[in-house]
């Protein structure tokens, strides 16, 4: 059992090990923490159990076999009865091979995401699912805290929402929901929402992860970069009158943490997510109970350094994405996203 705070940990799109996430956010809280007058020589780690939990391996095995197969993808598909896949999603992965190319899918990191809407997502839920329980159940009086990224908040979404439900399936994992409350979820660039339009998952606004009293977290911090181009298609951005929460646990426990400031010119990244002082603040007083005053946190945040006249850059170039109507737009984002980046 942990003695200090739990932080579990799930990564994006993107090659992962168990521990190359966990170093990026260390890295990153500690790039953050250093900025500030008493906390040079501390180190995030000390106060905090950072907890990976992957499922890229699932995905990178059934990339070797694609490759391998060296057919279409959507005859990769059909010849695997274990990737069985709605045809509408099939007809999508053909659609989009014969567009951009094999190699694109590849290295965009397009193919996760196919997989994920596919059955290859149950696979990566009931891992998920299998190492939060673990955890949860090796820790029972520990504060326990989640954080995810990209593709992760979409994965975490549809794996609480299944692993928390009041009468789950025989066998499988579960969580009894009356038991077990997170202290805090943190969402970064949540693309939950897009992905339950097509995946056949339960819509992010209806499910038990949230906060309150019939959600499984204190507290809900949502985070975004303005000219994050993948969190604006079908946005996850609850209002009031969604009737996600009752009012007063909106006001009080649901946290909007939205940044425009530029220190890299992916603002995807979940460094430069985790080290802007809009995030890292808030992030480094529930997670350590970071004091620095007032004064301290103004003089660190000038440390903090941007990316002169880039603002205006990367707006001007994805300035027209909000006209997404289907999967293939994203994909276009996605390709073209990357290749600005390079």
């Amino acid at each position: 059992m942990s003695e200090k705070k739990i932080l579990i940990v799930i990564h994006g799109v993107g090659i992962h090990t168990d521990d190359s996430f966990k170093k990026e956010v260390v890295d990153a809280a500690n790039n953050a923490l250093h900025r500030y007058q008493g906390y040079t020589d501390k180190k995030f780690e000390d106060y905090v159990d950072v907890k990976p939990v992957s499922y890229d391996h699932i995905f990178e095995t059934i990339r070797k076999r694609f490759v391998e197969a060296n057919a279409p993808i959507a005859k990769f598909f059909t010849d695997n009865p274990d990737l069985s896949s709605p045809l509408s999603i099939i007809k999508k992965a053909g659609d989009l091979e014969a567009k951009f190319g094999k190699e694109s899918l590849l290295s965009t990191h397009a193919l996760d995401l196919l997989l994920y809407l596919s059955n290859v997502g149950e696979w990566v839920r009931t891992k998920v699912a299998e190492k939060i329980v673990q955890i949860v159940h090796d820790n029972p009086i520990t504060p326990i805290n989640i954080l995810s990224h990209s593709l992760g908040t979409g994965v975490l979404h549809d794996t609480l929402s299944k692993l928390m439900m009041k009468n789950p399936s025989p066998g499988t994992p579960s969580l009894d929901p009356a038991l077990v409350k997170f202290s805090t979820i943190w969402t970064f660039a949540n693309v939950s929402r897009l992905l339950s339009n097509y995946s056949g998952q339960p819509h992010p606004y209806k499910t038990i992860v949230k906060p309150g009293d019939f959600g499984c977290t204190r507290m809900f911090f949502n985070v975004r970069h303005e000219l994050d181009p993948f969190t604006r298609p079908m946005m996850f951005d609850p209002k009031l009158t969604d009737d996600w929460v009752r009012p007063d646990v909106y006001h009080n426990d649901y946290f909007k943490l939205i940044t425009n400031k530029i220190s890299r010119l992916n603002t995807h990244d979940i460094g430069a997510y985790i080290e802007d002082p809009s995030i890292s603040v808030p992030f480094l007083r529930v997670m350590m109970n970071f004091k620095a005053s007032r004064e301290e946190i103004k003089e660190g945040n000038k440390k903090f350094k941007t990316l002169p006249g880039q603002y205006d850059l990367v707006k001007e170039k994805f300035r027209e994405i909000d006209d997404f109507s289907d999967l293939k737009d994203f994909f276009e984002l996605l390709k073209a996203f990357k290749d600005f980046i390079a």
